[in-house]
């Protein structure tokens, strides 16, 4: 089955303009024919696969299981903000905030080594200045899960395909596999408007950033 641009981004749950610009760079599997992009739907499985990434788009609130899902948008409030945090790099960017987090049930020691694991395995930079970092497992002493959102004192590369430094980074710290692919689906739908992207970056205060993401999840919803 071949999917267009609107479709594959829809099942990747990503923008269509990162997906043209993934595509352009030979970043996933497309055909390029009459100027556009075409997908198998196959190959797409395949490839988000490999990155862990979900495939379905989700709505920004779930009833289902109510006693592990997390909205995104709870997720970032209880997360907390993060300003210029130092580091030179993605590691140390990623230790100086994970060591100064308000998570008393959590090892931060155990917790900065798998984040930096996952970072070492595929790099989260997802492009437009932009990073998701996050451990391969679940995080099962946290008491509910959260999304950190950090801004560097400086931008730091995180090996984002379009080679863009990263300017905001959101930390998904999640309590079971469920809700974790659940919040990376619906931080994906917040990040796919570009002027939230572009708002984000500029590092506003927390209450602008909350109201962004539940204007979003509203028009998700509806």
């Amino acid at each position: 089955m071949h999917l267009n641009i609107s479709q594959a981004a829809s099942l990747l749950g990503t923008s269509e303009e990162m997906l043209i610009r993934w595509a352009r760079q030979g970043a996933i599997p497309a055909i390029e024919a009459d100027g556009t992009f075409h997908f198998k739907r196959q190959a797409l499985e395949s490839w988000a696969a490999r990155r862990r990434m979900p495939l379905r788009n989700v709505a920004c609130d779930t009833t289902e299981n109510p006693v592990h899902t997390t909205s995104i948008l709870d997720a970032v409030a209880t997360g907390g903000f993060y300003y210029n945090v130092k580091g030179k790099d993605a590691p140390s960017l990623l230790e100086n905030l994970i060591l100064n987090l308000n998570l008393q049930s959590v090892d931060r020691d155990i917790l900065l080594q798998r984040v930096i694991e996952r970072e070492a395995l595929s790099p989260t930079g997802i492009g437009n200045g932009i990073a998701i970092p996050h451990p391969r497992q679940p995080i099962e002493s946290l008491d509910k899960s959260v999304v950190v959102t950090c801004f560097p004192e400086h931008p730091v590369s995180f090996g984002a395909l379009d080679g863009q430094p990263v300017s905001i980074v959101f930390l998904v710290l999640s309590i079971d596999t469920k809700t974790h692919l659940t919040l990376l689906s619906q931080l994906s739908f917040v990040l796919q408007y570009e002027s939230n992207a572009m708002l984000f970056r500029s590092a506003p205060e927390p209450a602008i950033i909350l109201k962004q993401v539940e204007l979003a999840c509203r028009h998700i919803s509806g």
